[in-house]
């Protein structure tokens, strides 16, 4: 076929320790999830001072707190396209996505977190499958795949994604990374 099952959101089946999982294409309420997740993430320039300030003369803390408050009020509240990218090819992100993507099939994929306790039974290229799987089920690899066949800025090519990023530019997606490690806890 030609990539129907993108434009009629089709679910797909994966198959995780024994049991089959029905995935759901993200729906917009569900993009928008991910948006507020990624931006809820960054670390904001006030909470990154409060850190270290103390190794600061107070001269210096004074000037320090003003531009940590200009770059806070300069902070976009919409995430990157790279942003993106890089936290659905994170362990993280790609428990989040399985979350999403299975949850109205699957009630007892309630949560990001029941979500990651069924996929820290996986091993490294079980992840690397399901992370796959999400990524064709969402149609992100067709994305991905005209990204690539695009010409680049200089050609001017129209803007695609989030925040002006045009199809040309590298994406985190573009670089390798390690999307079966498991970062260590974090404070989320």
């Amino acid at each position: 076929m030609n990539g129907l099952q993108n434009i009629t959101a089709s679910p797909a089946s994966i198959e995780i320790a024994g049991q089959n999982y029905i995935l759901s294409p993200l729906t917009l309420r569900a993009l928008g999830e991910v948006e507020r997740r990624v931006v809820a993430r960054r670390i904001s320039p006030l909470d990154a001072l409060a850190d270290c300030i103390d190794r600061f003369s107070a001269e210096h803390q004074q000037r320090l707190i003003d531009r940590a408050v200009e770059a806070t009020a300069r902070l976009s509240l919409s995430a990157t396209q790279a942003e993106v990218a890089a936290f659905l090819t994170s362990y993280e992100g790609i428990c989040f996505f399985f979350y999403l993507s299975a949850r109205d099939a699957h009630p007892e994929i309630d949560s990001a977190e029941a979500a990651t306790r069924l996929l820290d039974r996986l091993g490294p290229l079980d992840i690397l499958r399901v992370g796959r799987a999400l990524t064709t089920v969402a149609g992100l690899d067709a994305l991905e795949a005209a990204v690539k066949k695009s010409p680049t800025p200089t050609d001017e090519a129209p803007t695609v994604g989030f925040s002006g990023e045009s199809p040309g530019q590298p994406s985190s997606s573009d670089s390798p990374n390690d999307t079966a490690g498991r970062p260590s806890k974090s404070a989320d």
